[in-house]
């Protein structure tokens, strides 16, 4: 049984990397985007607001200027990569709280 348990925290650790590494991707395709579409002060405006809002200025001017499949990829690969990293995060706690009980 330690092996499956030790198979679940593997998996779970790295779901959880590559959810960090996607996610720095997206955030870097998104910087680019957004000084395309937006300009600079709106890329640093977009990079101010704690990370995250690059790519929501990013979204909102490829959506401006007409750009909808750029928007409707970065709008999906934004949600695809948080439920990536929730499920991560949840499947290390399932992993714990099951360790705690059999202790």
């Amino acid at each position: 049984m330690k092996t499956v348990t030790k198979t679940y925290s593997n998996f779970s650790f790295s779901l959880l990397i590559t959810s960090y590494v996607l996610g720095f991707v997206l955030f870097l395709a998104s910087v680019f985007i957004a000084f395309f579409n937006a300009g600079l002060l709106w890329t640093i405006i977009g990079i101010l607001c704690a990370g995250f809002g690059v790519i929501l200025v990013a979204i909102i001017f490829s959506a401006i200027n007409n750009a909808w499949i750029t928007s409707i990829i970065l709008a999906v690969s934004f949600l695809a990569i948080s439920v990536l990293r929730n499920y991560a995060k949840s499947l290390a706690k399932i992993k714990v709280s099951n360790s705690k009980e059999k202790n």
